[in-house]
């Protein structure tokens, strides 16, 4: 068997056995490819150039749609002189390949990752369109890292209910008030510059029951986290005297990460939170801290603060 995972995507599983058919003309020397040879050659093209791969013969019209990766990074995707914007080429692949997987038996999309893209509200009913081939599909890794100064891209109500996902990752996204999540299969999520609360982050979690990582990276809102089921924890984000971080419960945790930077002078506090934190991160065995964390060893010119919480 053979994989082979491409800028936007491709992967194709082929027999070892399999063999391509005999050129149709004397000249027609690639249509004679073996699969591998092809998939090797789509591994240095981008997307766009993969795309009208199509056009060299009869037989690589729709090799590039037998996919289970669709990889779409606008800083890579798009160049001077392209002949299609990045929103543009995302449609223009998702059709075919939507075509392609009406009328044949080709391998389910496992991954559908969006990155580098520059988005505004206008662009909303198209990211809403994306998300609704991934959940036609099942895709099992989404990605969506969307980049913005002002905009936030509120996830639509069908995503909140899939029994399908097993790792999801969010950046500039918001999630649906009042509405129930559901991800029984999600084993790993990063949320990044979204807009949660404690409620909110109770929903998901209560609604991702084998949920093993999560990583949060500057999303402000949380103040408390309670996670006895979680197995990996990532936390990067400002503090200040108004609203700090609480670790309830990460009883399962075998490793932590911290990174965090406190907005406020006040020396005594930052070190009680500081002694909070590491005593409930107590029993896990690996744990990582960064930024202010370790600015407060110079404080206090000593350790006491973590043999007081670890021993």
């Amino acid at each position: 068997m053979a994989e082979t995972s491409v800028h936007g995507a491709v992967q194709r599983k082929s027999s070892s056995g399999d063999r391509p058919p005999p050129p149709s003309s004397p000249r027609d020397l690639i249509s004679a490819l073996p699969h591998d040879v092809i998939h090797h050659i789509f591994l240095f093209l981008p997307l766009e150039d993969l795309v009208m791969t199509s056009v060299l013969s009869e037989r690589w019209r729709f090799t590039w749609t037998a996919t289970t990766d669709l990889v779409f990074n606008g800083e890579i995707e798009f160049r001077p002189g392209s002949t299609l914007d990045f929103p543009s080429l995302v449609d223009s692949v998702l059709t075919q390949c939507t075509s392609v997987l009406t009328q044949c038996t080709s391998p389910a999309v496992k991954r559908f990752h969006v990155t580098g893209f520059n988005y505004d509200d206008a662009a909303n009913p198209k990211v809403d369109l994306w998300l609704r081939f991934v959940a036609q599909h099942h895709v099992e890794d989404l990605c969506l890292r969307v980049q913005s100064m002002r905009h936030f891209y509120k996830l639509p109500v069908f995503l909140c209910c899939s029994s399908w996902l097993v790792r999801l990752e969010v950046r500039l996204c918001y999630f649906s008030l009042n509405v129930a999540l559901w991800w029984p299969c999600l084993k790993a999520s990063l949320i990044e510059f979204a807009e949660l609360s404690d409620d909110l982050l109770r929903s998901v979690l209560r609604g991702s029951p084998v949920l093993e990582s999560l990583e949060l990276y500057h999303s402000e809102g949380v103040e408390k986290i309670r996670a006895p089921h979680l197995l990996s924890l990532r936390v990067s984000r400002r503090l200040n005297g108004n609203h700090v971080l609480r670790l309830d419960d990460v009883s399962s945790s075998v490793e932590a990460d911290l990174n965090l930077d406190i907005l406020t002078g006040d020396r005594r506090m930052c070190c009680d939170l500081l002694k909070e934190l590491l005593g409930k991160l107590r029993r896990v065995p690996i744990i990582s801290i960064h930024g202010w964390c370790l600015e407060v060893q110079d404080m206090f010119n000593n350790f006491t603060i973590y043999k007081t919480c670890l021993c």
